[in-house]
């Protein structure tokens, strides 16, 4: 992961080694939306209480999050469910 800050205009670059991902299972798909999750957040669900209606948001914390970029950091993603 490497990262190219300036100000207001944070990026991130990410290699994903796309046959790996394929042995395990894992689309670029699921690996984006990880990413999604865990550098930013995502609506992943409503519920009602009382007559309203809350977005249930799902979001990487600080624990989550590199500090440093920069560094070599591991996520895991979930893969399909073996057929």
């Amino acid at each position: 992961m490497q990262s190219n800050y300036e100000e207001r205009k944070p990026q991130v670059k990410v290699s994903v080694d796309r046959n790996r991902a394929a042995d395990l299972g894992v689309s670029l798909q699921t690996v984006g939306r990880t990413l999604e999750t865990v550098l930013g957040s995502r609506i992943v669900t409503t519920f009602i209480d009382r007559d309203r209606e809350y977005n249930v948001i799902l979001q990487g914390g600080p624990s989550i999050v590199p500090r440093r970029p920069t560094s070599t950091t591991s996520t895991s993603a979930r893969t399909a469910p073996a057929s």
